[in-house]
């Protein structure tokens, strides 16, 4: 394990990710050479050494050098590692050549500023860490951040006209956000006195063993990180998954990595109508200014479901199969009608997938038909994580779906 290298004593404390002794002068020399304001520099050549001591430890800016040898998707993951461990810090690149095709990856993964190696001169290092700091401190004002985030989620709630897709697009803006590797939306089924999952988004290239698990189970009202939130109505943050989770659930975060996990109320009127989970690696725990924004926008959410849910439940009786939630035959065939006449009108170009699951008779046969109606279901989730907003998914009965591809 490389030793932690403590440079000059000061009031800025700047972390240095990856970049070797002699670099690390160059950078130490630049700053010094700038009249740079009084710092600590911290290096760490690996990063996987130093996620322990990234939670107990505050820094003002990290510089993180990317290496040759790592795979660029490899390279992302790493920032969104150090986003997830320390939110709340910008986060400058370093880079040996520039790459155009990855800027815009790295800036959607909350880097502040990109800079090339051997372009970089005292002037311009001190100038982009300044930068940094000051646009950072911007984007996490108190106020503005809570404000930017639910305006993001009022317009989406505003703008959908289908409520899976809305869920959906918040799980990923709260997950992007605050830097968790996956979300989930569990809604509280009163009759049955059970949660159900009823929306998921996880990160590109996070698995999909958890969010497939987790439209299969149900929680009792007082199990589980559900149970937790239901129970205290209020924010849930736990750090030892495997004695807040049920057992089904334990080998699938560890095998993840999930050690980490965030779970809030949406309600309406005092009441609970449902939970929002999140779940990372390394994730601190969610200060002030992120507890108001979340609860804020769990009676923003509870406002909006509870508002929506008569005229919702009353479309779905009509337009959506009661086993999939998928578009029924009728509103299917009505819909691949409306396409083909919308496209020969346009000149647009559409696309309509026709699938059979081989076998299923065999599934029925041999496990039974609630095996069936399971495997039925997964298999429509699947369908609906894996189609565009504009495109619309049904199921013509038994096991034939349709998909009716937007041009």
């Amino acid at each position: 394990m490389p030793l932690l290298h403590n440079i000059a004593v000061s009031s800025l404390n700047i972390l240095v990710v990856g970049a070797d002794l002699s670099e690390l002068d160059r950078i130490e020399t630049m700053l010094t050479k700038n009249n740079f304001k009084r710092h600590q520099l911290f290096h760490y050549r690996i990063l996987s050494d130093i996620l322990p001591f990234l939670q107990a430890k505050d820094f003002d800016v990290v510089l993180l050098e990317l290496e040759l040898t790592i795979e660029r998707e490899e390279q992302l993951k790493i920032l969104r590692k150090i986003q997830e461990v320390m939110p709340d810090t910008p986060l400058l690149i370093i880079d040996s050549t520039q790459d155009d095709s990855m800027v815009f990856s790295f800036f959607e993964a909350g880097v502040q500023d990109y800079l090339i190696k051997n372009e970089i001169n005292a002037h311009a290092l001190a100038r982009a860490i300044k930068y940094a700091i000051m646009r950072h401190q911007l984007r996490f004002n108190q106020i503005g951040f809570r404000s930017s985030v639910q305006l993001e989620i009022a317009t989406i709630l505003a703008e959908s006209n289908n409520m899976h897709h809305a869920a959906s697009d918040i799980l990923k803006i709260l997950c992007t956000t605050l830097h968790f590797m996956e979300g989930e939306i569990c809604v509280l089924e009163p009759k049955e006195k059970i949660f159900r999952n009823a929306a998921s988004w996880r990160q590109p290239e996070a698995s999909t063993e958890l969010s497939q698990l987790s439209y299969e189970i149900t929680f009792q009202l007082r199990e589980g990180l559900p149970g937790l939130v239901y129970s205290d109505k209020k924010p849930y943050w736990s750090n030892n998954l495997a004695k807040d989770t049920i057992p089904v659930r334990n080998k699938i975060l560890a095998r993840l990595g999930y050690n980490c996990g965030f779970g809030f109320p949406i309600m309406y009127k005092g009441s609970v109508f449902g939970v929002i989970l999140l779940f990372g690696h390394h994730v601190k725990k969610p200060n002030q200014r992120v507890l108001k924004m979340v609860d804020m926008i769990g009676r923003q959410l509870g406002n909006f479901f509870k508002r929506r849910r008569r005229e919702v439940d009353l479309l779905e009786l009509v337009q959506h199969d009661a086993l999939t939630g998928l578009a029924n035959r009728r509103y299917a065939e009505n819909f691949l009608q409306y396409s083909l006449c919308e496209a020969k009108q346009t000149k647009a170009s559409v696309a309509f997938l026709y699938i059979d699951l081989d076998f299923f008779k065999i599934i029925n046969d041999t496990f039974g038909h609630e095996a069936g109606d399971r495997a039925l279901r997964l298999f429509a989730r699947v369908v609906q994580e894996n189609i565009r907003g504009v495109d619309v998914a049904g199921r013509l009965g038994g096991e034939e779906f349709v998909v009716a591809l937007a041009g």
